[in-house]
């Protein structure tokens, strides 16, 4: 055998190995050199069907994007909107939300107990489960995530019955973040918080992020950003998650 064909040997069976080392390590993080946190045990992006028609699968991908404010006038909901903006434009079917649109009472064990899951928080579950990936644009209070946005996370997480999968409805997700604060690191520390909330969770964590800093005079009334290389940057937020969703779609 010529040194050429056992090298090429050796290459291929190196590589299957690493594959096989994957697909056995669930909730790891990726052996590969991919920017990932945690992969899901189940497969990663399913077909989704067609907003006007459910029964029609289709490859777009679908993306749920929201900011983690409830304020009427947030700057990250300003963001979302943006960065959905870009999702679209690459081919992805986007779901804008805002979480002021949900009565989330604060999570309480006690509560869920007594009264069982919200149906708002059922709503939310249901909304997170039904897409492929998350654009979230996070406010930073106290150098950390808003309540409001930990709160809804938490119900998410719940289960509804005995048998239901841990943490189902963040399963084969990706998510790209972003934040706009007055400060002059634009967020940034709360996104570090947030990364590492949604990974643990199970959310492929693609690197990309952005910061905007000054956020009061960032961003006009109508929301639109007054720097068009930051609204650049926003934007190819959500076409980067587009770009990286149509690749793990079967």
């Amino acid at each position: 055998m010529s040194i050429r064909k056992a090298l090429r040997r050796f290459a291929g069976y190196s590589w299957k190995r690493r594959v096989n080392r994957l697909r056995n390590a669930p909730h790891r993080a990726s052996l590969l050199d991919e920017p990932v946190v945690f992969l899901s045990t189940e497969s990663e992006h399913k077909p989704t069907s067609s907003p006007s028609n459910p029964n029609i699968m289709s490859s777009q991908p679908r993306i749920l994007a929201f900011g983690g404010s409830l304020r009427r006038q947030s700057s990250n909901q300003k963001l979302a909107y943006i960065a959905a903006d870009g999702a679209r434009q690459a081919g992805a079917v986007v779901t804008v939300i805002a979480l002021s649109d949900f009565d989330l009472p604060l999570f309480s064990e006690d509560f869920e107990t007594e009264h069982g899951m919200p149906a708002d928080a059922k709503r939310l579950k249901s909304l997170f489960r039904d897409h492929d990936g998350l654009i979230i644009a996070s406010p930073e209070y106290n150098s950390s995530v808003s309540g409001a946005l930990k709160n809804a996370i938490d119900w998410v997480s719940r289960a509804e019955t005995e048998d239901e999968p841990a943490l189902v409805a963040f399963a084969g997700k990706s998510a790209v973040i972003c934040s706009a604060s007055p400060g002059g690191l634009g967020g940034l520390r709360g996104l570090t918080h947030l990364r590492d909330i949604l990974g643990n969770l199970g959310i492929t964590m693609l690197p990309d992020q952005v910061a905007v800093a000054s956020a009061h005079s960032a961003l006009d009334a109508d929301g639109n950003l007054a720097d068009p290389k930051q609204a650049s940057k926003i934007r190819a937020l959500g076409a980067t998650l587009a770009g990286h969703l149509k690749k793990h779609l079967v």
